[in-house]
C-alpha cells in the first residue's frame, strides 16, 4: 500500500515536471500502474481486518473514495486549471503526497497485522471460476457506464442543453455526490437484503437511467438524472468487491481482486471506443448514451447468472 500511493505521488510530480511528450506518457503509465496497485491491497487488509459478514458495509465505505476523487475532478480542478493546467496537477501532486504521508502513519499507529502464512501457497486455479468471471462483467458495465457518462454528459450539457462549462462540471460531479451516498448505503442495505439483490438493482440503473439522460431537456432534469447513473454505478461497489474477495480463500483476496479489477477495467476504454465511432458518424450525443444503456445489458445478464452461481475454491 505505501509503495502504491508513493509510486502514484511520484507519477503526478513527473507529470507535472514534464516537458515533453515521452515523459508524460512515461508518467501516465506510472500513474495508472500504481493507482491499480492500491485497491488489490486496500482489499487484502481489509479482508483480513473484517469478518465476511461485515465485508460488504467495509468495501462500501471505501468506495466514497471514488465519489470524493470524481468532485475533485469535475468541480476542483476545473477551477484550477484556469491559471494553468498545471497548476491542477501540482494540486494533486500535494494531494496525493499528503495521502501517502496519512497511509504511512496510519499502518505505523495501528500497526495492522495482515495474516499471512509462512507457506502461503496461492492457488490461481480459484480465480478461474464463474462467479468472478460474471463478477468481472458486472464491473466491467460498472466502470464502463461511469466512463461513457463522465465522458459525454459534459459535452451534452454544454452543446445541448446550452450550460456554461463550470456549471456542467458541477452537474457532473453530483455523480461523485451519489457515489459517496450510494457505495455507503449499498453496503449497508446489502446485509439485510443480500448482496445479490444490490447487484441486480444497480445493474438494472445502469440499463435504464442512461436512455433517460438521453431525454433530459433542462439542467434540472440532467442533475438528477446524473445523480442516479451515479448512485447506480456506485450502489453495489461494496457488495460486488465482497463477493469477490470472499470467493477466494484470504491469502488469494489480493490476487483475486488485481485479476477482476485488470480485466473489468477494460470497459474504461472499451466503452468510449464502441460510442464514440457511433457519435462520429451520427453527430447526435443522444446515441450514445442510447449504446451505454444498452451494453448494460451485460451486467443485468451477468447479476442474474451470479446470484444462481455457487463459490468453489481449491481444497487446502
Amino acid at each position: 500500500m505505501v509503495v502504491a500511493v508513493t509510486a502514484l505521488t511520484v507519477s503526478c510530480f513527473l507529470f507535472l515536471i514534464s516537458n515533453n511528450f515521452q515523459t508524460a506518457i512515461v508518467s501516465r503509465l506510472l500513474m495508472g500502474a500504481s493507482g491499480g496497485l492500491v485497491l488489490p491491497a486496500a482489499i487484502r487488509a481489509l479482508s483480513s481486518m473484517f469478518h465476511p459478514s461485515d465485508l460488504s458495509r467495509a468495501t462500501g465505505i471505501l468506495g466514497t473514495g471514488w465519489g470524493l476523487g470524481l468532485i475533485l475532478s469535475f468541480v476542483v480542478i476545473p477551477s484550477i486549471i484556469y491559471a494553468s493546467w498545471r497548476s491542477g496537477v501540482f494540486f494533486i501532486t500535494i494531494f496525493t503526497l499528503v495521502i501517502a504521508l496519512a497511509t504511512v502513519s496510519f499502518l505505523s499507529l495501528k500497526k495492522l497485522a495482515i495474516r499471512v502464512s509462512a507457506q502461503t501457497q496461492y492457488r490461481f486455479k480459484e480465480l478461474f471460476q464463474k462467479r468472478i468471471f460474471y463478477a468481472i462483467l458486472i464491473n466491467f458495465t460498472l466502470v464502463g457506464v461511469l466512463t461513457n457518462v463522465t465522458t459525454w454528459a459534459p459535452l451534452f450539457l454544454t452543446k445541448e442543453l446550452e450550460i456554461p462549462l463550470v456549471t456542467g462540471g458541477v452537474i457532473s460531479a453530483t455523480i461523485g455526490l451519489a457515489g459517496i451516498i450510494s457505495s455507503f448505503a449499498g453496503g449497508v442495505m446489502a446485509k439485510r437484503f443480500g448482496d445479490n439483490i444490490i447487484i441486480i438493482i444497480s445493474m438494472l440503473m445502469c440499463l435504464f437511467f442512461p436512455f433517460l439522460l438521453a431525454f433530459s431537456s433542462t439542467s434540472l432534469l440532467a442533475f438528477a438524472i446524473i445523480f442516479m447513473i451515479g448512485w447506480a454505478t456506485f450502489f453495489c461497489y461494496g457488495p460486488i468487491l465482497a463477493l469477490v474477495t470472499l470467493s477466494v480463500r484470504e491469502e488469494n483476496s489480493g490476487a483475486a481482486f488485481g485479476f477482476f479489477n485488470s480485466l473489468s477495467f477494460i470497459g474504461a476504454f472499451a466503452y468510449p471506443l464502441i460510442t464514440g465511432p457511433i457519435l462520429d458518424v451520427s453527430g447526435q450525443l443522444t446515441l450514445s448514451f442510447y449504446a451505454t444503456g444498452l451494453l448494460a445489458i451485460i451486467g443485468v445478464t451477468a447479476s442474474v447468472l451470479i446470484s444462481k452461481s455457487k463459490k468453489v475454491m481449491s481444497p487446502s
